[in-house]
């Protein structure tokens, strides 16, 4: 028996029974662009990133980046805010790596703490109105790894996609996992 949560699972099985994992063979991988959203700017590339470093937080939001700008704006129809942001960064590093979307594009995401206003949003109406009064298409948005999933299916990532959740350091963990 299973359970998966939000980015969590418990997994019950005999006391007894034993798991063999198989591993798979380590491969390089090449950051070969690289973009940053966040309250400080928005910026692509090696240097704008790391300017970004000496420039002053303006607010919660993501500064700079006009998600319908980079994508097409019917893929971003259904998704939250976060998830378009996301989406649009990826846009700017793929235009910073000179590289079109394919199959073997992998995506490493960080945040802090998902879609925290769409989820206080929808916990706010869930428990004001109760359940019947909730969108459940909006219920998917609110997983932390939801962002990076919509990237893969915009880009055709297939390959390893991962997401992070550990409040100011989750962009350092997603580039190091």
């Amino acid at each position: 028996f299973a359970f998966g949560g939000n980015n969590a699972a418990l997994v019950f099985t005999q006391p007894d029974v034993g798991r063999q994992v198989a591993r798979s063979a380590r491969r390089s991988v090449v950051i070969s662009g690289g973009s940053v959203s966040c309250a400080r700017g928005t910026a692509s590339g090696a240097a704008p990133v790391v300017a970004l470093e000496e420039s002053a937080a303006q607010g919660r939001e993501l500064v700079g980046l006009d998600a319908g700008a980079l994508v097409d704006p019917g893929a971003l129809r259904r998704m939250d805010a976060l998830s378009a942001g996301v989406c649009a960064t990826l846009a700017l590093a793929l235009r910073d790596a000179k590289r079109e979307p394919s199959a073997d594009l992998g995506i490493a995401f960080g945040t802090g703490f998902g879609a925290l206003d769409a989820t206080a949003k929808f916990l706010q109406r869930l428990f004001e109105k109760g359940a019947s009064w909730v969108n459940p298409i909006e219920f998917p948005n609110l997983v932390h790894n939801a962002p990076a999933g919509y990237a893969s299916i915009l880009f055709g990532a297939a390959g390893d996609n991962v997401a992070t959740t550990q409040e100011e350091i989750a962009g350092d963990e997603a580039v190091a996992l």
